[in-house]
């Protein structure tokens, strides 16, 4: 998925506009071993309070995955974290 089709996919469930911002590549390791490599696009929200929301495709779930810019979460590499907590978790 392109990140200009994805930024329609968010506009539509956010309810607000988007703007594809930059691409960020993120490896994510754990005890020393890879446990998530890929590239996050970045939008910019015409809204508050989350101004930020950061979006990839999981290849396993070939699903969209989108995670808002709120505490804890300050940058890809802290998306792609919390994603794979809520994964866990849940």
């Amino acid at each position: 998925m392109t990140p200009f089709a994805m930024a329609k996919v968010i506009a539509e469930k956010e309810g607000c506009p988007c703007k594809y911002v930059e691409t960020v590549s993120v490896v994510e390791r754990f005890k020393g071993k890879t446990v998530w490599e890929g590239i996050v696009f970045v939008f910019a929200l015409d809204r508050p309070p989350s101004e930020v929301c950061y979006g990839w495709v999981d290849p396993q779930a070939e699903t969209l995955v989108t995670v808002l810019k709120r505490p804890p979460v300050e940058s890809p590499e802290t998306a792609v974290r919390a994603y794979i907590i809520s994964k866990h978790k849940g």
